[in-house]
């Protein structure tokens, strides 16, 4: 048992201007915000933080683009740290429409931010029954820089939709993390460190429908990069972290007497750390199949789960679970029985993955359930 009390207070005040002059929109956005923010263990701790920004922004829309620019100019103060900072966050946004499918959308945007009290707060303390947080009690900053392009693709007529994006972030902290593991608790402090990382993503989105079957179908796959640097026992190293994702989906309902649901998480994480580390890629699969099934005034609902997770290099885990539900209305009464973890599961095992580490866990289920009700409306 650990006991914090926490308080905060927060406020925003802020005046608003605009003006709308040959098709563009000005606007202006100005005020203060204030922060009270403690924290007492054994002793009382706060970081209370003011602000002043000013936000000005361009919007100008035709019939095939709009574009939107903007800027927040903002200075921040926390008293009790001595700390003051002034910075300027910089935005961009334009989309184009070149045919009534097709349409392209870019942005980019900087931003500067800081932490807050649980960022800032010098002593120990437990974040949850496995991990602990020492931070150094200097405010952290970070600067992120972030890039995308959006391409969409719309034929209604086919059902047939596409979607693709990219996008790129580079960011600058002036504090790092390090990580020990001790005795079944992971330690994370933070130590004053300049240090930058950067993530590639790649996503596309791919649906189409056909009405005569009463089909939906789609896919999504995300495929992403992260590089940047890790502090463990004093060692700084760089790491760079593959992670794949596909999402297939999958809804058919060949009558009003039947719909059948198929959904499916696929994922796959990679890493190297330092020059000749590496972490062993594991496999993340959980599939989901629900059946509906009418009969006038009764309903029969089936859902089966399975869930795959390899825990190591030679260890993997197969999970099953199901479902069942009836329900019968006879005028204005509603008679429900269902039974829940059909197969009676105790527990479910499952790796985690970042970039720099990864362990096994557990979560303990519900036994076999149950449930019988009746319900009358009037």
């Amino acid at each position: 048992m650990e006991k914090m009390n926490v308080s905060n207070a927060y406020t925003d005040n802020s005046l608003y201007w605009m003006r709308k002059k040959n098709g563009v929109n000005y606007q202006l956005t100005g005020g203060f915000r204030g922060e009270l923010s403690s924290v007492k263990q054994e002793n009382r701790y706060s970081a209370n933080r003011y602000m002043f920004y000013a936000a000005p922004r361009m919007e100008w829309e035709k019939n095939n683009f709009l574009l939107t620019a903007s800027a927040t100019a903002q200075w921040s103060r926390f008293p009790t740290q001595s700390y003051s900072r002034f910075y300027i966050n910089p935005s961009l946004f334009f989309r184009y429409k070149f045919t009534p499918r097709w349409k392209i959308y870019l942005s980019g945007n900087i931003d500067k931010t800081e932490g807050a009290l649980n960022d800032i707060y010098p002593s120990m303390y437990q974040a949850d029954y496995r991990t602990t947080i020492l931070n150094s009690g200097i405010v952290p900053q970070s600067t992120r820089q972030l890039y995308s392009m959006y391409l969409e693709y719309k034929n209604t007529i086919k059902e047939f939709f596409w979607t693709a994006s990219m996008a790129y972030s580079h960011t600058r902290r002036n504090l790092i993390t390090e990580r020990n593991y001790t005795d079944g608790i992971f330690q994370l402090s933070s130590n004053k460190q300049n240090n930058a990382s950067r993530n590639y993503t790649l996503n596309s989105v791919l649906s189409k429908g056909v009405y005569d079957w009463n089909l939906k179908t789609s896919l999504e796959l995300t495929l992403s990069r992260n590089e940047g640097k890790q502090l463990n026992e004093g060692l700084i190293q760089d790491y760079r972290y593959d992670y794949l994702r596909a999402e297939p989906k999958i809804v058919w309902a060949p009558s009003s007497l039947f719909e059948a649901e198929y959904k499916a998480i696929i994922s796959c994480g990679s890493s190297k750390i330092g020059e000749d580390t590496r972490l062993d890629p594991l496999w993340d699969v959980s599939q989901r199949l629900t059946l509906s099934f009418g009969f006038h005034d009764t309903d029969l609902r089936l859902s089966g789960e399975h869930f795959y997770n390899d825990l190591s290099k030679t260890q993997h885990l197969n999970t099953w679970l199901a479902d069942a539900s009836l329900v019968h209305k006879a005028g204005k009464w509603r008679f429900t029985a269902s039974v829940m973890n059909l197969f009676n599961k105790k527990q479910y095992s499952y790796t985690l993955y970042s970039a720099v580490q990864s362990y096994t866990s557990w979560v303990k289920l519900r036994p076999r359930e149950f449930l019988v009700s009746a319900q009358y409306q009037w």
